[in-house]
């Protein structure tokens, strides 16, 4: 058995560090990696056990060993090996020792939601040990009946809770479990001492508060520095305690949330044959109960060791206490199925997150791995089951063990193999590449506001621990909205903030002491180079129209409307940023969208990508109109959009804005109507974007591409919301029928051309003759 253990560490730890990722992956991983770096506090509820655990390996192993993204990605991995062993010991525990353990440790280290989280940095991998300790503690406990066992599973659901606090809703019918099993034996003392253990467990909640006060960082969530800002991070009261979501909108019912869990772990988690697996061996937990151990050496307590040999035994006579009574293994099973109907039940009733969103839905699939630990545990049972059943036949007694362990071998081969592809992260520098290609472009001393986690997350990576651009100041939007802010405002060093935290204007808080958003641009425009904007507003502030918003690389530059660039200025420099953009991040390196689908972070970064790259184009349009139509600049205008067009269509509609086909044919028709100056002579500036003679006349080309441009619009559902639909339908209706109707006139010239050749070469022939 400790041999097949070792075998499951190898080889789960062999593809988990072959696939892992290189850098951060998207999501949370960015700030808790930065985190830890530092020894920070992360967002709610502070993960402190995660945060400690990767500032260990990021600063304390040598730094060759790759970059603190890399080590905390191989902390992760580890943790979620040793979960596959925990699983393949605790199926082993049921008595088979077979080969169904590998089979369960195999099937869940691969399943690709768990394989996801393994191979980067997230809390969960880590859960899933914590899962998998407490689920192999509890059966040695049902098995043994210990008092050690009870205390270490108690400190155990403390030190969980530590890290992830979903476990919560496993841990409640184990505790209840244990202590109705308990309940002959329980006296004050113990139910003291196992209080204590449990608060123990918890102890690694104290850094919260040590790191506010003696190690205080910038960026850093919340204020836990006093009890009631502890208890408010440690409940999650910025995001609610009771929800996945800050939203008070109705979303997917229970019925619906389960079926989608059972569809996922279905279809995606166990190969199908999983579940039939499970179901047997969640009938043999229900029915047979665990085989008892008997006690041996190892097992007695410091106590039993020190009392005489009979009275350990519990001979005649004897005044110190007999062995104590073994749990009920049979009661075990039951318990196992009461957590993960608990956790599934309470879990989704609980979980808010809409998952008609596509990456939400991502986000809330991260919280099934912890009763999946328990799926594959029967799945593990189930497995021995079935071969037990095959050894007792006579053709199978000699083959039977040799045919289990293929079988094994060969379901995790297939796992592997069918989601290798899609959780292979080794080559995986996207959310690194756009957090470079963020910040590269920005000026030195400028301040970014963002409200994208994408953003968020990677640049505060990046910045906290390779030391990038640290010279740009960042600061989050979401995070400067709470009440604790005013706290935090002095570690932002060279900034400047009119009040206690960012509201609304003109709203009660916003008289009370809180400031608009316009109110902190002002205060800071004239001490930082730039500022800019990545995402939207929290709040709509009117007094914001005294800005102009600037594309800018990948996010927006903030500048008062009286002191505008030119637009050739700003054009020159928005150019130098696309190319510092490119440098780190181009059309041809972003995210494949046959491995990245929309439930992905690094879907969003494609997305925002293309979406600035439009922006640009856009923005540049729109300044030439309204200035003056310049040919030169509509005609790069116009060359912008049909880039963007040809790099954003490959990637579907979802990249590719119907308004982009509007703005192209606004684009052309400008083009036609400027009859106030031409191009040079032989100057073609449409060759290399519509296709067509060279030798025609441009605006002839400009017009039949516009038109073009501007049926593609009109085909399109989207475009009836537009409110210039109709005005663009009567100008495309005009101008086809103008055309088809001047196509008529030529084609009926042509042939009476034809007739006239034909009359005339009739009459010669006819003279001749």
């Amino acid at each position: 058995m400790a041999m097949k253990s070792v075998v499951v560490l190898v080889v789960v730890l062999g593809v988990y560090a072959r696939t892992l990722h290189p850098s951060i992956p998207g999501g949370d991983s960015g700030e808790l990696v930065a985190e830890g770096c530092h020894l920070g506090v992360a967002h709610p509820p502070g993960y402190p056990l995660f945060t400690m655990l990767v500032h260990g390996v990021t600063q304390y192993l040598p730094q060759d060993w790759g970059s603190c993204a890399w080590r905390s990605n191989m902390l992760c991995a580890t943790c979620g090996a040793l979960a596959a062993v925990l699983i393949q010991r605790s199926v082993d525990m049921w008595g088979f020792h077979a080969w169904g353990g590998v089979a369960a440790a195999g099937l869940f280290a691969f399943s690709p939601l768990v394989w996801n989280y393994a191979v980067g940095s997230e809390v969960f991998a880590l859960n899933n040990l914590a899962t998998a300790a407490l689920t192999w503690q509890v059966l040695r406990y049902a098995r043994d009946g210990l008092w050690s066992d009870v205390l270490l599973g108690a400190w155990l659901c403390g030190l969980a809770l530590t890290n992830q606090h979903t476990i919560v809703l496993l841990e409640v019918p184990l505790i209840c479990w244990v202590l109705w099993a308990e309940r002959r034996r329980l006296s004050v003392r113990r139910v003291f001492a196992l209080a204590g253990t449990f608060f123990l467990g918890l102890l690694p909640y104290a850094y919260l508060p040590l790191a506010a006060v003696f190690n205080a960082q910038p960026g850093s969530w919340g204020d836990p520095s006093t009890l009631s800002g502890f208890f408010h991070h440690f409940r999650r009261g910025d995001y609610g305690t009771f929800r996945l979501f800050s939203t008070d909108k109705e979303t997917e019912g229970l019925a619906t949330r389960l079926r989608m869990y059972a569809d996922d772990l279905i279809v995606n988690e166990s190969l199908g044959v999983g579940v039939c697996l499970a179901l047997v061996g969640l009938v043999g937990t229900l029915r047979y109960g665990m085989p008892p151990k008997h006690l041996d050496a190892s097992d007695v307590t410091h106590a039993e060791r020190k009392a005489p040999p009979a009275a350990v035994r519990g001979g005649k006579g004897s005044t110190a206490r007999a062995p104590e009574p073994r749990a009920d293994t049979r009661g075990v099973g039951c318990m196992l199925l009461a957590a993960y109907v608990f956790y599934l039940v309470v879990f989704h009733s609980l979980a808010n997150l809409p998952l008609s969103e596509a990456l939400l839905y991502g986000v809330h699939m991260r919280f099934w791995q912890q009763p999946n630990v328990l799926f594959f545990v029967w799945v593990g049972v189930g497995f021995d089951a079935c071969f037990a059943w095959v050894g007792k036949l006579k053709c199978a007694r000699h083959w039977g063990t040799s045919v289990a362990s293929a079988v094994a071998v060969a379901l995790v081969a297939v796992q592997i193999s069918s989601f290798y592809d899609v959780s292979d992260q080794h080559d995986n520098w996207h959310m690194h590449n756009y957090a470079k290609a963020v910040l590269a472009p920005l000026p030195p001393n400028s301040l970014l506001f963002t409200n994208y986690d994408q953003q968020w997350t990677s640049l505060r990576y990046l910045q906290r621990c390779e030391h990038y651009r640290r010279d740009v100041h960042v600061v989050q939007l979401s995070m400067m909205s709470f009440m604790w802010f005013a706290e935090k405002q002095h570690h932002f060093s060279g900034l400047k903030f009119p009040g206690t935290h960012l509201v609304g204007e003109g709203s009660d808080a916003h008289r009370a002491g809180g400031f608009a958003f316009k109110q902190v641009v002002d205060a800071n425009y004239g001490s930082v180079s730039a500022v800019f904007l990545g995402g939207n507003l929290l709040y709509n502030d009117p007094g914001m129209k005294a800005y102009d918003t600037i594309p800018f690389g990948l996010v927006t530059q903030l500048v008062p409307r009286d002191r505008l660039p030119t637009l050739d200025a700003w054009a020159a420099a928005c150019d130098q940023a696309w190319r510092d953009v490119q440098m780190h991040l181009g059309s041809d390196s972003l995210p494949p969208l046959a491995k990245y689908d929309e439930r992905t972070w690094e879907w969003t970064l494609a997305r925002d990508f293309f979406m600035q790259q439009g922006a640009r184009a856009t923005y540049l349009l729109e300044q030439t109109i309204q200035l003056n139509s310049s040919l030169p600049l509509l005609a790069k205008s116009a060359a912008l959009l049909e880039h963007v067009i040809a790099e954003q269509q490959p990637f579907g509609k979802a990249f590719l804005p119907v308004h982009t086909w509007k703005n192209l044919g606004l684009a052309y028709a400008h083009m036609v109507k400027n009859t106030k100056e031409d191009f040079p002579p032989g100057v073609q500036p449409l060759s290399s974007l519509v296709k067509g003679q060279s030798d025609s006349p441009w605006r002839e080309r400009a017009t039949s591409r516009f038109v073009e441009a501007w049926s593609t619009f009109l085909s399109d559902n989207d475009a009836r919301a537009d409110p210039g639909y109709a005005q663009i339908h009567n100008v495309v209706t005009s101008l086809t029928k103008t055309r088809s109707s001047s196509g008529a006139v030529k084609e009926s010239k042509k042939r009476k051309k034809k007739k006239k050749k034909k009359k005339k070469k009739k009459t010669t022939t006819t003279t001749t003759t």
